[in-house]
């Protein structure tokens, strides 16, 4: 009797070690990311602080380093929806520049057919992306 509950205490203090190594493991890698996440923190709070350069006034990181496409082709998606939105922001000052007499109708109607056929066969490039990654419904 007093053998076996010396094997028993043996076997406690056995589980009891693994549990305080593995509890020491997951306390390290704790440690350690928050070591990492203070280190991102203030690398971002010194970046608000920081003069802003004239090319990036609010000191953060262009927004074309940050969105990162996972594929070629997905960049490829990003690229043309953004020239594709562009596109139609120049049609609309086309349109803000008619309405203002800068432009005439002439020169209007050839820049906006132009840029509505770049906008076509662009959005006609997305759609065919999309159908390819699997992005559209049906």
């Amino acid at each position: 009797s007093l053998h076996s509950a010396v094997a028993q205490l043996r076997g406690e203090i056995a589980s009891l070690n693994s549990l305080n190594s593995t509890l020491q493991s997951n306390t390290d890698i704790l440690k350690q990311s928050l070591h990492r996440a203070d280190g991102v923190i203030a690398d971002a709070q010194s970046r608000t602080k920081a003069p802003a350069s004239e090319a990036n006034p609010s000191g953060l990181p262009p927004i074309d380093e940050v969105l990162v496409a996972p594929t070629v082709v997905g960049k490829q998606l990003y690229d043309l929806v953004a020239e594709e939105a562009g596109i139609q922001q120049a049609i609309y000052a086309l349109q803000a520049a008619l309405v203002r007499g800068v432009v005439g109708v002439e020169a209007w109607s050839r820049h906006t057919r132009g840029l509505a056929r770049e906008a076509f066969l662009k959005r006609a490039l997305v759609r065919k992306i999309g159908r390819g990654m699997a992005l559209e419904e049906s």
